[in-house]
């Protein structure tokens, strides 16, 4: 039950904005304007009314949205029945994981299914991108949740969790060599010098860094390689170095400061399977409740 356009339709209606419903669909502006331009003349009529501030939903847009939203929950229900109905029979679900936030995610989405249908059993496999993607084309996973720097050369199906920028982590004091202040964004030709706490290799994190690294060509003093947050803030606290974390893992303990790169650095938490996958009722649940798992 492919329901994608309704969703980008409503998305619009809720930002009232192009450019934002694009963002918050993790498409471009192009998809959702072809998208509508294509259901307006199948309609033939104007959904909405488009100023330089807005986008307003005409009489007639309001009852599409107003049919959409009923047509989302119906499909809720029936996805809910049919997996009450299918799940006579113990079903195994293997699911790849490869980071912290994804861990947490799938935690909380997997204790609420297995309230709800007892009869599932539910894996984690932790691997890093390379291993996961990998299970998936062999089949030996369900699906996997995942970072990756760009969602635009993965090989499978998938859908976007989340986009959050990878930041710079140095101690209260640091500043780049040749300022005496320390800027809000940092370009990389700055940090040729410095020395580095880098993720552990493999990492979707240190994969990001080295290459950007590389692109600038920077070779990077190493102090040292932790695949632990905590051990990592103590040790930039303490002065051994800077490096660079996920801004979800950041907090707001004093003894560091967070930048920004420039360019920044961009990564996704996606959800990637196999096609046909996400047609089980309890796998289309999961995904959603990994969506909606913050």
């Amino acid at each position: 039950m492919n329901t994608r356009q309704i969703e980008y339709i409503l998305e619009i209606a809720n930002e009232r904005n192009m450019q934002r419903a694009a963002q918050k669909m993790f498409v471009s502006q192009s998809t959702l304007s072809q998208t509508l331009a294509k259901l307006e003349k199948e309609l033939n009529c104007q959904l909405f009314t488009r100023n330089i501030r807005e986008m307003i939903p005409t009489r007639a847009g309001e009852v599409y949205i107003r049919a959409a939203k009923e047509m989302l929950d119906i499909k809720k229900a029936a996805y809910e029945e049919i997996a009450r109905i299918a799940n006579v029979s113990q079903k195994n679900y293997r699911i790849g994981i490869s980071s912290h936030e994804g861990m947490d995610r799938f935690l909380v989405a997997s204790g609420h299914l297995q309230k709800t249908y007892k009869d599932i059993d539910i894996h984690a496999i932790e691997d890093n991108f390379d291993g996961l993607l990998e299970k998936l084309m062999q089949k030996k996973l369900t699906f996997a949740i995942t970072t990756c720097d760009s969602v635009q050369m993965l090989p499978l199906p998938h859908k976007v969790l989340k986009c959050e920028e990878i930041k710079l982590v140095a101690p209260e004091g640091w500043h780049p060599q040749g300022l005496e202040f320390c800027p809000n964004e940092v370009n990389w030709t700055q940090l040729k010098r410095e020395r580095l706490i880098l993720p552990l290799p493999r990492s979707t994190t240190r994969t990001m860094v080295d290459k950007a690294l590389k692109q600038h060509d920077i070779r990077p003093i190493i102090a040292m390689e932790i695949g632990n947050v905590e051990s990592t803030l103590k040790f930039v606290s303490q002065g051994n170095g800077i490096s660079y974390l996920p801004e979800s893992l950041l907090t707001d303990k004093t003894g560091y400061y967070f930048l920004s790169m420039k360019p920044k650095l961009l990564r996704h938490l996606v959800v990637i399977y196999n096609e046909g996958t996400d047609e089980d009722p309890i796998v289309h649940r999961f995904m959603e409740l990994l969506t909606n798992a913050e």
